[in-house]
């Protein structure tokens, strides 16, 4: 089973699976999609679907991803 999505999208997201960008069984592997794609999005969340959490974020000029600055919904 595929661990971990990545949704991703332009500046206004579209919702939920509208965003879902791929799935992946590793966060390496989500994230080497991640920083191949990077440049066509302006933000990406990465889930974790063991923890129900989102494990990272990326928005279009800060940086690499990093750790969500929000709290997670779960929270």
């Amino acid at each position: 089973m595929q661990r971990f999505l990545v949704f991703a999208g332009k500046y206004y997201p579209g919702g939920g699976w509208h965003d879902f960008a791929g799935a992946f069984e590793t966060r390496a592997d989500a994230e080497r999609a991640i920083q191949a794609g990077i440049s066509t999005s302006d933000w990406v969340q990465l889930v974790d679907l063991q923890t129900h959490r989102i494990v990272a974020t990326w928005e279009q000029g800060r940086g690499p991803l990093e750790e969500p600055s929000i709290p997670n919904p779960a929270e």
